[in-house]
């Protein structure tokens, strides 16, 4: 299948990273790219599209995903996701926030957001990325 990252066309279209797209255009700007992209996948099929963090916050874009297709939510706890993005400088809403409290307020913050959006909730805590594509390849066998 063919992979879309979101932030990868928003990044293109826009001519900017997503930092710098907060920086100089700010989050309102972003979140309408977001908006935008989305209704520009409207015609793909077979492919598996990457939303950044913020998409499901946006009924709208709820919207969107869901007459896109399904909705896979990838959890995991605070501690992991501290983890992954510990060194990681791209992301803006991180920025000087990279802590563990930040990240579990947050968490909890979109908590009942995302999963109101998702049709399948995936955890991925200590688990290798070929197992947790074979769970959501099953449940997308069992939901034909």
């Amino acid at each position: 299948m063919e992979i879309i990252d979101t932030d990868e066309q928003i990044e293109k279209s826009v001519g900017l990273t997503i930092s710098e797209i907060f920086e100089q255009k700010g989050e309102a700007f972003f979140r309408e790219q977001e908006h935008i992209c989305l209704k520009n996948l409207n015609r793909l099929t077979d492919t598996v599209i990457s939303c950044g963090g913020g998409m499901a916050l946006n009924p709208d874009n709820v919207t969107e995903m869901k007459r896109l297709g399904r909705i896979v939510l990838l959890v995991a706890t605070p501690e992991t996701i501290f983890e992954r993005v510990k060194r990681d400088t791209c992301r803006p809403l991180l920025k000087d926030r990279i802590h563990l409290e930040y990240i579990t307020n947050l968490l909890e913050e979109r908590k009942s957001r995302y999963e109101r959006a998702a049709d399948w909730i995936v955890a991925t805590d200590n688990r290798k990325v070929a197992d947790i594509g074979k769970e959501i390849w099953r449940k997308a066998m069992i939901d034909v």
